[in-house]
């Protein structure tokens, strides 16, 4: 997998997801194997879901900052975790 796409929360941390590299041919491409991350202030990574998905795009927050959102284009699904 490698970084997709990524915005800034509402406590100005970088947001982002991954993109599985097979998800359209090969052995995995099936695969759920992509995670959402956050770069935090002292550029360390934490893995912020538990969830497994393909490919991640269009991630946002509302206004109050408790939910994340975003898509899984290969699936064509928009998902809400709370954040």
């Amino acid at each position: 997998t490698r970084p997709n796409d990524g915005r800034v929360d509402r406590q100005g941390r970088l947001v982002f997801g991954m993109y599985n590299n097979y998800h359209r041919a090969g052995a995995s491409a099936a695969e759920n194997n992509a995670g959402m991350f956050r770069l935090g202030p002292d550029l360390d990574t934490e893995e912020i879901l538990d969830y497994r998905f393909r490919c991640s795009n269009v991630i946002c927050f509302p206004e109050e900052g408790d939910k994340i959102y975003f898509c899984d284009t290969p699936t064509r699904k928009i998902y809400a975790f709370d954040y």
